[in-house]
């Protein structure tokens, strides 16, 4: 089994659904109207119609589609540019469901070009061993939908990459237009990622080729 198809299974299924037939959500504007009122709002999402984005392969000597020489791809880093992923086939058959409990708005031009609504939660999980299973969702206002999906362990416990010492890369810093590796020591209280996944979708207006279903769940 894919490790893609496993955290497929596994996202953060949270609760039930309601009781009844919960309204249909079709684009940013009406989701955001529901949970400006204090409303709920629920995703369900459907693995196998989103496009899947692998984490390419850190190598010095990349030699293949799938493999990069830039740092800030390695596993550890956070905050990886786009072009540290890949499309890759995606013939997931998997359906997940997600409450947005905690969720942010930023307006078009605040953090970038386009508006954006942001929901992520965070679960323990038993997938080969304990890990902290943590997915974000972002609800673009063109309704497009990204979901980015790490599997997390504590530095104490989690096997470093071997081309990775101690000391490792967490943050960069830019001076005079160049970019530096900026090395932090691990403590117990860190974490690290062990799994990094990403998938795109569109806001479903009924059973369509969205994959990514919102609905008002009062």
């Amino acid at each position: 089994m894919s490790k893609a198809l496993i955290l497929a299974v596994v996202f953060l299924c949270a609760g039930q659904a309601s009781a009844g037939s919960p309204g249909r959500l079709k684009d940013l504007e009406s989701m955001l109207e529901h949970l400006r009122a204090g409303g709920e709002v629920r995703a369900v999402l459907d693995w196998g119609v989103c496009r899947l984005q692998s984490l390419k392969t850190f190598s010095e000597t990349p030699a293949r589609p799938d493999e990069t020489a830039d740092p800030r791809c390695r596993l550890s880093m956070h905050g990886k540019p786009p072009g540290c992923y890949y499309s890759s086939d995606n013939k997931l058959k998997a359906v997940s469901g997600m409450k947005l409990d905690t969720w942010e708005y930023f307006a078009p031009g605040f953090l970038g070009p386009r508006g954006y609504l942001s929901a992520s939660a965070a679960q323990l999980i038993s997938i080969r061993g304990f890990v902290l299973n943590y997915g974000s969702v972002k609800v673009y206002d063109d309704n497009s939908v990204a979901v980015k999906i790490n599997y997390l362990k504590p530095a104490f416990e989690a096997r470093p990459d071997p081309a990775i010492t101690e000391e490792t890369p967490l943050l960069l810093r830019r001076e005079d237009g160049r970019e530096t590796l900026v090395s932090k020591k691990l403590s117990q209280q860190d974490y690290l990622i062990v799994m990094d996944e990403m998938f795109t979708c569109e806001i479903s207006s009924r059973s369509d080729s969205g994959g990514a279903s919102f609905f008002a769940a009062d």
